[in-house]
C-alpha cells in the first residue's frame, strides 16, 4: 500500500516544477493563469467527492482505487496534447478526478487496517509515502522536462500512475479491501459532521502550502536557486523526518497541541520565505515551513476519523479530503491574485496570514467527536 501510494503521488509531484513553467513559458500565461491551471486539479477532485464517498461505502476500497488509477492515467496522458491554457486546465482536472478517488481509497484502507491505538501512526506512515512521492516526483519531472521535454514528463507520470494502481490492488491486505457496504439509511448523506471542523482547519494550512508549491518554482528562480526539484526534495525530506519523529513519540491526547504548533511553524516558514530573499534564506525557510506542515495533516486526519466506525470511515475521509482539495484549489488562485500586484513575496506573506488564521480554530478540536450521521 505504501509503495503504491508513493507511485500514485509521485505523478502529482512530477507536475509541480513543470506546470508553472509551461503556463508562464510556452503557453504565455501570467500568475493568474498559473493559479487557475494548478487549481483545476483540486477543483475537479472536490466536485467528484460526493460520488467518491458513496462509491466507497457501497462498493468498497478496491473500486475506488481501481477507478482512481484508471482515470488518473487517462488524465495524465491527455497532458501530452494540451497546447493551450484551457486544454492544460482540462487535463489537470481529469487527473484530479482520479487522484481524488485514489487518495480517499488509500486513507480509508490504511485506517481500516490499523487498530484504534495505531491509526495516528498509520496515517503518518501513509502521508510519509505520499510526501516522498511529492518530493522525488519533482526531481523526476524536472529532469525529464530538461532532458526530453514536457511530453516525456506526462508519459512517465502515466506509467507511474498505472504501476501504482497495480501495486496497491495486488498488495492491499484482505482486511483493508473493504467489502461492499449496504446503502446508508439516508442516501442523501455522503458527508461526516465530525470531519468538518478538522477539514476546515486543514484547509487553512493547505491553502498556503498549495500556493507555496505553485509559486516556489518561480520565486526560487528570482532568488537565485535554479534547481527547484532539489529544493522540493529538501522540503519532503524535512516532512518525512518530522512525521517519523511525531508518529513514534506523540500521544493522541496531544493532538490539538501538535496541530497548533505545526500551523504556527508553517506560518513562520512562509513569512521567512517572503522576507529572507537569499538562497541560504530560502533553504532555511522552506525547511521551517515543511517541518510545520509535516505534523498538521496526519493528525487532522486522525481528528476527522476518530469518531467513525469502519463502515463510516469512507465518508469521514471523503469529507476531510474535500476541504483539503478546496484548499489546494483556492490556494494557487488566491496567492496568484496577490502575486499579480504584490509580487511573490506578498503572496507568501498572505499565505502566512491565512495559515495563522487556522490556529483560531484548533481549540474546538478538543471536543469529543459525535457519531457520524447515517
Amino acid at each position: 500500500m505504501i509503495a503504491g501510494g508513493f507511485l500514485a503521488t509521485s505523478t502529482l509531484g512530477m507536475s509541480f516544477p513543470v506546470v508553472p513553467r509551461l503556463v508562464s513559458g510556452p503557453l504565455a500565461g501570467g500568475s493568474r493563469a498559473v493559479g487557475v491551471v494548478v487549481g483545476a486539479f483540486a477543483v475537479a477532485s472536490v466536485l467528484c467527492r460526493p460520488a467518491v464517498a458513496k462509491l466507497g461505502d457501497r462498493r468498497g476500497h478496491r473500486a475506488l482505487l481501481l477507478l482512481g488509477g484508471v482515470v488518473s492515467s487517462i488524465g495524465l496522458l491527455l497532458h501530452v496534447w494540451a497546447d493551450s491554457i484551457l486544454a492544460l486546465a482540462l487535463a489537470r482536472g481529469a487527473a484530479g478526478l482520479g487522484f481524488g478517488a485514489t487518495m480517499v481509497g488509500l486513507f480509508t484502507a490504511a485506517l481500516d487496517a490499523a487498530s484504534a491505538e495505531r491509526q495516528g501512526e498509520a496515517a503518518s506512515y501513509l502521508t510519509i509515502a505520499i510526501t516522498l512521492g511529492l518530493g522525488l516526483g519533482p526531481i523526476a519531472g524536472e529532469w525529464l522536462l530538461l532532458e526530453y521535454g514536457s511530453g516525456a514528463v506526462w508519459v512517465g507520470a502515466t506509467a507511474a500512475a498505472g504501476a501504482g494502481t497495480v501495486i496497491v490492488l495486488r498488495g492491499l491486505p484482505r482486511a483493508a479491501i473493504g467489502a461492499p457496504q449496504p446503502a446508508p439509511r439516508s442516501a442523501a448523506i455522503w458527508w461526516s459532521s465530525t470531519a468538518v471542523l478538522p477539514g476546515v482547519v486543514a484547509m487553512f494550512g493547505v491553502v498556503a502550502f498549495a500556493g507555496f508549491l505553485a509559486f516556489i518554482p518561480l520565486h526560487a528562480l528570482d532568488v537565485g536557486v535554479d534547481r527547484v526539484g532539489t529544493l522540493l526534495l529538501v522540503s519532503s525530506a524535512t516532512v518525512i523526518v518530522a512525521r517519523f519523529v511525531v508518529a513514534r513519540s506523540a500521544r493522541q491526547d496531544q493532538l490539538v497541541t501538535i496541530i497548533a504548533a505545526g500551523l504556527a511553524c508553517e506560518a513562520l516558514g512562509l513569512l521567512l520565505i517572503a522576507v529572507w530573499t537569499s538562497p541560504v534564506g530560502l533553504w532555511v525557510a522552506v525547511a521551517v515551513m515543511s517541518a510545520g506542515w509535516a505534523v498538521v495533516l496526519p493528525w487532522l486526519v486522525l481528528a476527522a476519523t476518530r469518531g467513525a466506525g469502519a463502515g463510516e470511515r469512507t465518508r469521514a475521509v471523503a469529507t476531510f479530503t474535500m476541504f483539503t482539495d478546496v484548499g489546494v484549489a483556492v490556494g494557487p488562485i488566491m496567492m496568484g491574485l496577490v502575486a499579480s500586484f504584490a509580487g511573490y513575496g506578498g503572496a507568501f506573506v498572505a499565505g502566512a496570514v491565512i495559515t495563522a488564521g487556522g490556529l483560531l480554530l484548533t481549540r474546538p478540536l478538543t471536543a469529543s467527536p459525535s457519531p457520524i450521521p447515517n
